[in-house]
């Protein structure tokens, strides 16, 4: 991925005497690394886009949104100029994992994008090869079973395939869209798989630097007693507002090492 990482964290916090040159400042900056994030849609690289969502970053939590962009995007936000951390940070859009490192996080999803004039394009295709294959070297050199690596290959498979007639599907969500919302060049959709789980109410940590943003524990049941599945970043006034479970979906498939 080139420096994409660090090189979007520190334009995101330069102040522009125009908002909505957001991205046509840094077309330059993308076009040349399209050789090794291939090229874009709205800021986020078109190779592993999966993990391109995932972006989040420790420099701060965005201010305010940009409503002519997708929220998806970094793009889509004001991020704030300064850096409040007393600490020595990573400039780094991607600081909770190593995008584009294959043995890390890998892309899981088939998604799509669609024209404003309604023309659907699939942006990324799901690749079970490559999942397969970066799942055997984490675990390479542990003993597993024919009939647990066949489980592994049938389970992700029925999961995250997408129908052959995704593109029917895609068509007749499109075609009884309520117009009135953003246009359609600001949606992405994916085929992916997801599930309604438990969020804790309380983070886990205490309001730090950025009083708004808490990391909050997702649970299966609720029971604070049970081992939790992981955490998730949230804006506490946001999640005030939602109810106790909420919907989450799978956008990549990885390892993970040491405190969620």
């Amino acid at each position: 991925t080139g420096n994409y990482p660090q090189l979007v964290a520190q334009y995101v916090r330069r102040s522009l005497t125009k908002e909505g040159d957001i991205l046509n400042a840094f077309l330059g900056i993308l076009s040349r690394l399209e050789d090794v994030i291939g090229s874009h849609f709205w800021g986020l690289p078109s190779e592993e886009f999966g993990s391109a969502l995932l972006w989040s970053t420790n420099l701060s939590f965005p201010i305010e949104r940009r409503p002519s962009f997708p929220s998806w995007s970094w793009a889509g936000w004001i991020h704030a100029s300064t850096v409040p951390y007393k600490s020595l940070i990573q400039d780094d859009m991607y600081m909770y994992h190593k995008f584009g490192a294959w043995y890390d996080h890998s892309s899981i999803l088939t998604c799509y994008k669609v024209g404003d004039d309604g023309k659907i394009q699939c942006l990324e295709k799901y690749n079970a090869e490559r999942v397969i294959s970066m799942r055997s070297r984490v675990i390479q050199g542990k003993k597993l079973t024919i009939g647990s690596v066949l489980l592994f290959e049938e389970a992700i498979d029925k999961h995250f395939t997408p129908p052959s007639n995704d593109n029917h599907i895609l068509n007749s969500y499109i075609s009884t869209k309520d117009r009135s919302g953003p246009p359609l060049s600001h949606y992405v959709f994916f085929w992916t798989s997801c599930g309604t789980l438990l969020v804790d109410r309380q983070p886990k940590n205490e309001r730090g630097d950025d009083p708004r943003v808490g990391k909050f524990a997702i649970r299966l049941q609720p029971d604070s007693i049970q081992p939790f599945l992981g955490y998730v970043r949230l804006c506490f006034e946001w999640r005030e507002k939602q109810p106790e479970r909420l919907e989450l979906a799978v956008t990549t498939v990885g390892t993970h090492v040491g405190d969620p």
